[in-house]
């Protein structure tokens, strides 16, 4: 197991998601095939580059993303 993480981080497959949270960040942000995950309050977030999912939790976020095709989404909260 460990050569073979060690094969993917050498090759770059394994990806750093995109982390974001706290209350009202204002972004735009290249995904670069990688997962998305968006926590709080009040952010206005832009996510460009086929991102590989969007997990959303909080309430008053607004989030434009684009999704490559068979992308999961997983939201909760108010609003």
């Amino acid at each position: 197991m460990i050569a073979a993480t060690s094969l993917a981080l050498a090759v770059g497959l394994v990806t750093t998601p995109i982390e974001i949270s706290g209350v009202g960040h204002q972004r735009s942000i290249p995904c670069e095939g990688r997962d998305v995950v968006v926590d709080g309050v009040d952010h206005v977030l832009t996510f460009t580059g086929n991102c590989a999912s969007l997990t959303l939790a909080g309430s008053g976020n607004k989030v434009v993303i684009d999704l490559k095709p068979g992308a999961s989404i997983d939201v909760s909260g108010t609003n």
